[in-house]
């Protein structure tokens, strides 16, 4: 016999892709031969090389796999919260792709969605004074947000 000993590179791939010997030489278009002793080997440069590729594009599939892919990134320039409609500086949030729009928010920003004035002042809160940035404990939940009239908009909807 000749050719490298592929054991431990064939054998971490077939674990990898939970296939036996033969369908991991038939999808990496190998030729790929174990002897009495358990040695797995391949003969010929060209099906060498098939394998090489083969492996590497099993390998390359793992470590995509593996790495997080990130939610959102840093925003490169200032721009307006779409969540509380403060400024955020460059770098100090976040941006997201929406409906094909990229938007800005804080990477803290507790509040989710805009409240439309009529709901502010349905729980009696000053319109002008939420917008103007009255923020802090709510006196019911003790969450901090945005307030009217000392509770935040879930306690006030309730």
């Amino acid at each position: 016999m000749s050719g490298y000993d592929y054991t431990a590179d064939v054998t971490r791939i077939m674990s990898i892709t939970g296939q036996t010997l033969a369908q991991v030489a038939a999808a990496s278009g190998a030729s790929i031969y174990q002897d009495g002793d358990g040695i797995m080997w391949i003969s010929g440069r060209s099906h060498a090389a098939a394998w090489e590729r083969y492996s590497d594009r099993i390998d390359a599939q793992v470590k995509a796999s593996a790495t997080p892919k990130p939610t959102h990134r840093a925003n490169a320039f200032a721009g307006t919260c779409t969540a509380c409609r403060q400024h955020v500086p460059a770098g100090a949030g976040r941006i997201d792709q929406i409906a094909g729009r990229w938007v800005v928010q804080h990477l803290d920003c507790t509040t989710q969605t805009r409240t439309s004035d009529a709901a502010i002042r349905r729980a009696g809160g000053s319109v002008y004074a939420a917008r103007t940035g009255s923020h802090g404990q709510c006196e019911d939940c003790g969450r901090t947000t945005s307030l009217t009239a000392g509770r935040c908009w879930d306690c006030n909807n309730i």
